[in-house]
């Protein structure tokens, strides 16, 4: 993997605050040896979250799927490698596009549901167009939170929003990770996430409160490989359905993004969110609430 790619794949790999529902159900269904979990809470039409990365916590996006949750079935996929879905090993066979992409339909099915609102934030926006595109008859709306892009082609600018950002302090902590990966050291990718997490903020005081709440076991780096090669603009573009698109202003994922994403979703709508950087629900929650309750057609 190219350094780019590393810090692309390792920029989308943080986590958020959890906030636990209290009439959570665990699912379970059998994918091969992968015992795939996800969480429904609420009731009503499904709306299927997924978190970024690849290999963040399915937690992430957790006080978003609680909020819709009061007005629908919040459906929240524990993607394979990340919390309690456990891969059996980390090689090619299990960790591939096609395998996300039939995860996310295995669900559906379970679901007994024809059509899914597919939610896809940072890495989980790009997995959701995979899906999207491979399944445009199942989707009946997708929304895009801080999405990736449809192809690669942003990933430079998305690592020079990054990098433009630290502090003296921040690329201290970046270079002691890479010297802790040197030496196969554990903590080596939770203190990578703590070095580049001030960029993803609107106000940096926000990030270090978000900082206490990060554990080593959030975020599975092995997934990584998911982003090499990715590319869905040919099939994306067979989806004719509704598409809107969450976004923070300051996200280091930035209107190029969004553009991009236009480019194959010429039917999607953009709704930005003012001083707020790539997790909007956390520095804006009011106007984050207000928003998707306008995009799922809900009263506010």
């Amino acid at each position: 993997m190219t350094s780019a790619l590393r810090i692309f794949a390792l920029s989308l790999a943080f986590v958020s605050a959890l906030s636990f529902g209290d009439a959570v159900i665990e699912h379970h269904v059998q994918r091969g040896d992968v015992s795939l979990v996800y969480e429904t809470e609420g009731k009503g039409d499904p709306v299927v979250f997924l978190a970024g990365g690849p290999g963040v916590t399915p937690y992430s996006v957790k006080p978003a799927q609680d909020f819709v949750s009061l007005k629908h079935m919040a459906v929240l996929i524990h993607q394979r490698g990340t919390g309690k879905t456990a891969l059996p090993k980390a090689d090619s066979a299990h960790i591939n596009l096609a395998a996300f992409i039939d995860d996310v339909d295995a669900v559906r099915k379970d679901l007994h549901a024809e059509k899914i609102t597919l939610v896809g934030h940072s890495w989980g926006g790009m997995l959701a167009m995979a899906y999207t595109g491979a399944h445009p008859d199942k989707v009946s709306h997708l929304i895009l939170m801080d999405s990736g892009g449809a192809d690669l082609s942003f990933a430079a600018i998305f690592s020079d929003n990054i990098n433009m950002r630290l502090t003296d302090e921040d690329l201290a902590l970046q270079k002691q990770s890479n010297e802790e990966a040197s030496k196969k050291n554990p903590l080596s990718a939770l203190h990578y996430l703590q070095s580049i997490l001030p960029a993803y903020f609107y106000r940096r005081e926000n990030a270090m409160a978000f900082e206490k709440t990060m554990k080593v076991d959030d975020y599975n780096p092995a997934l990584r490989p998911l982003l090499m090669g990715y590319d869905v603009t040919k099939s994306i573009v067979n989806y004719h359905g509704p598409v809107d698109i969450i976004q923070g202003r300051q996200d280091p994922i930035d209107a190029n993004t969004v553009q991009l994403n236009l480019k194959y979703l010429p039917q999607g709508h953009v709704h930005w969110i003012e001083r707020a950087g790539h997790i909007p629900w956390l520095e804006e929650p009011a106007d984050f609430q207000q928003t998707i309750s306008l995009v799922l057609g809900d009263k506010f």
